[in-house]
């Protein structure tokens, strides 16, 4: 049988794991309490993707060993990762007394074990029905079996179905450790019950959870949006540069937006794709945009635009994801605030450089404190002290700041006055 990795391996692919899907996918872990510290515990979830069990790895603080279809380590790289991480092969076909002994000796040792009571990838999202292995191995090992619920995973990456896809898309994924149920005093009769008390709890969340995103879907797949007033003002900025490369980055921007509106099928990845095209024009214009906002920031001001840059790219991963209409509005606001800069810059050459890093940067605070004033001081460590020693120390015209204040505060009353139409229709 195969021996796990030692603790500090197992530790450090935890670690990698759980960035890579709070970075990636806003991985968000409810009841991790749940899970008790001391005593054998078998994790039951319910399985979409390869997606389930590192995202169980990485959020279970206890070793985990995973029961796996046997005819998975077949496969030449996934079959040498399954036996180092100590995964257990099981044969689907028949009753695998190899498997069965192999887990209650893993469980009398007081650990944790993964498994996926359905026995294969759901098509649909749903739940299918549950066989009672999962059931019996937990009374004989007396061990508790806590109920895991992932949503999410399915949209991400739906592996099996009429929508499926060859690779992962972008959408939010959350897992749901339910209360442990106890089987220390259950009878052999009583498999079938238990494997419904387990599937009950997971679709308590799933249920929910796969009827909200199968509507979310609808809504993604509308016709989308018309050319807007920002996206029309992207293309004007960049034509008046007198650049040409600006200028071919215009038309091509262009281009993008009746393909996009014309011929691309809409998904959640043509979706954010189109709300992020705004910032990669513009980061793809920088070098023809330089005469315009100035050189590269020097001293002070090299520490506000990274804080700056890194809480925006933050937050706008962060709102798409977790709030998307404030996404919408976070898109929509830090480009109008970046017009009306980049245009006072073009016909007002006495104002101050580094007012395009000071605008964008207040913008954001204000955004903060106005959406999401938990977060606010976050914002205000990594954005406003870097910004407030800039000003001081590199000798910032005050009433550059002053005219900065008033862009911004502009762009707030105009989204408050003029609304526009989200891509599931509500007016934002």
């Amino acid at each position: 049988m195969a021996t796990p990795w030692p603790s500090i391996g197992y530790r450090l692919l935890q670690k990698l794991l759980l960035g890579f899907f709070r970075t990636f996918y806003l991985l968000e872990v409810r009841g991790l309490d749940h899970i008790p510290t001391d005593v054998p515990v078998i994790v039951a979830g319910n399985h979409v993707n390869p997606f389930d069990a590192l995202i169980l790895a990485a959020c279970v603080p206890r070793r985990m060993r995973f029961v796996v279809w046997n005819r998975t380590f077949d496969k030449p790289v996934i079959g040498w990762l399954l036996r180092a991480t100590g995964c257990i092969p099981i044969n689907r076909d028949k009753p695998d007394l190899t498997a069965f002994r192999e887990s209650l000796r893993w469980l009398a040792s007081g650990n944790v074990l993964g498994i996926f009571p359905e026995g294969r990838y759901t098509d649909t999202g749903h739940l299918h029905e549950l066989k009672p292995g999962t059931a019996r191995i937990a009374m004989a090992a007396r061990a508790l079996v806590v109920p895991a619920t992932l949503t999410g995973a399915y949209r991400a990456w739906p592996l099996r179905g009429a929508g499926s896809k060859m690779f992962p898309q972008p959408w939010k994924i959350a897992v749901t450790f339910h209360p442990p149920i106890q089987t220390a005093d259950a009878q052999r009769t009583d498999a079938q019950e238990l494997t419904q008390r387990i599937g009950d709890a997971i679709n308590s969340t799933l249920e929910p959870a796969v009827r909200a995103e199968e509507k979310v879907e609808r809504l993604v797949g509308q016709p989308p949006s018309h050319i807007r007033l920002y996206e029309w003002v992207m293309c004007l900025v960049l034509l008046t540069t007198g650049e040409w490369w600006a200028a071919i980055v215009a038309v091509t921007y262009f281009a993008y937006l009746l393909l996009d509106i014309y011929v691309v099928r809409q998904s959640a990845l043509t979706r954010s794709l189109r709300n992020f095209s705004p910032a990669l024009a513009l980061a793809s214009a920088y070098p023809s945009l330089l005469h315009v906002i100035g050189p590269p920031p020097h001293g002070m001001w090299i520490a506000s635009y990274i804080g700056t840059s890194v809480w925006t790219a933050w937050m706008m991963i962060s709102y798409c994801f977790r709030k998307y209409l404030q996404f919408q509005r976070l898109v929509r606001g830090l480009l109008l605030s970046v017009y009306a800069c980049l245009l006072e810059l073009m016909y007002v050459p006495s104002l101050a450089r580094a007012s395009f890093v000071v605008t964008v940067s207040l913008f954001t605070l204000a955004f903060d404190w106005a959406h999401n004033r938990e977060r606010f001081w976050g914002a205000a460590s990594v954005v406003g002290v870097p910004l407030v020693a800039a000003v001081v120390l590199e000798s910032y015209p005050w009433r550059a700041v002053a005219a900065n204040t008033l862009t911004v505060t502009l762009v707030f009353v105009y989204m408050r006055v003029f609304k526009f139409r989200a891509h599931d229709g509500r007016r934002i």
